[in-house]
């Protein structure tokens, strides 16, 4: 997996960003300590800086202006 900050959790699929635009859904979750990466899928390259990963289903409202979450 590559560097990523943050996870989300929507729909009941975990999701997590990369700096550089990158979305990625991860297609298991692990459920024991491992050395194995984690498996993951890419969804879609944005071209957008993300600094972290959330969702209102975790995080609740967004406390930032209206197009910036």
């Amino acid at each position: 997996m590559p560097t990523a900050y943050g996870a989300d959790l929507s729909g009941g699929d975990v999701f997590t960003v990369d700096p550089n635009g990158a979305i990625y859904e991860l297609t298991s979750v692990p459920t024991a300590a491992s050395t194995t990466p984690v498996p993951i899928t890419s969804v879609t390259s944005t071209g957008n800086t993300f600094y972290g990963a959330t969702s209102v289903q975790d995080s609740g409202n967004c406390n930032l202006p209206a197009g910036t979450c």
